[in-house]
């Protein structure tokens, strides 16, 4: 699993989810508040 965070007013997180989220190569998106 591929986390990316992003250092912004609102905090993204980048995750790169194989299953069974998301499908090969489909990315999602947790913002954290």
């Amino acid at each position: 699993m591929l986390a990316i965070l992003f250092p912004q007013p609102e905090e993204f997180t980048l995750i790169d989810v194989p299953e069974p989220e998301a499908g090969p190569g489909e990315l999602v998106i947790h913002v954290k508040s």
